[in-house]
């Protein structure tokens, strides 16, 4: 018989943008690293209880991060300073853009550092500055982005990215669930049991959200 599971609350631990073949796509690790699969798939109940109200249009506090400069005299590059999650990109990283375009928009500063492998199936290349990693920009496996390639996915593990109601990395379920409406929690154990969340009212049918906890 196993012990029992204590269940934290959920938080978010990852989100992801792009076609919908890349939905549900990434882990639960700290930024620094790819995410993994967890050894044992857990059965997924919605754990958190159904608002008191109607979601709400409040936006949601931002942690309050900010990015180091490389030197004391150097700043980030202004591009950095755009940590909106939507439809159409995550920060300065937009869908349909360039490898190419990215690069030039973040100067050279920011490290494209590819990762391989990372997740089945996929490789990719984490965009870092400062030693830390920013988000991951997703290929085919043995595919690899040529600056000319247009980017179709990107995944984040880091607090900085938030939606326009101010859900991202680290926010709770329970919390999210004010914003966007009642959650519904799954995974797939063909794509390694990763859990996911998809609200009423979900902010757009491209991004997904991960969980851990």
């Amino acid at each position: 018989m196993k012990s029992p599971i204590l269940r934290l609350p959920k938080t978010f631990c990852w989100l992801a943008l792009g076609a919908s073949v890349l939905v549900g796509l990434s882990g639960c690790n700290a930024s620094d690293g790819a995410p993994s699969s967890s050894d044992e798939a857990s059965v997924v109940e919605d754990s958190t209880p159904p608002p008191s109200s109607s979601p709400s249009t409040e936006v949601l506090p931002s942690p309050p991060l900010q990015l180091e400069p490389i030197q004391e005299e150097e700043s980030p590059p202004a591009a950095l300073n755009e940590t909106l999650i939507s439809a159409q990109g995550l920060g300065p990283a937009r869908l349909g853009m360039t490898l190419g375009e990215l690069k030039q928009a973040l100067g050279p500063t920011v490290e494209f550092s590819p990762q391989s492998p990372f997740i089945v199936d996929f490789d990719a290349i984490a965009v870092r500055y400062n030693n830390e990693t920013l988000f991951y920009l997703l290929h085919l496996a043995g595919d690899p982005l040529q600056d000319n390639d247009h980017l179709q996915g990107i995944v984040t593990t880091h607090p900085l990215y938030r939606t326009e109601n101010g859900v991202g990395v680290g926010t709770s379920v329970q919390l999210a669930e004010t914003v966007y409406g009642k959650a519904t929690l799954s995974y797939n154990t063909e794509n390694e049991s990763r859990e996911y969340v998809r609200f009423e009212q979900h902010p757009a049918t491209n991004i997904s959200f991960g969980t851990q906890g």
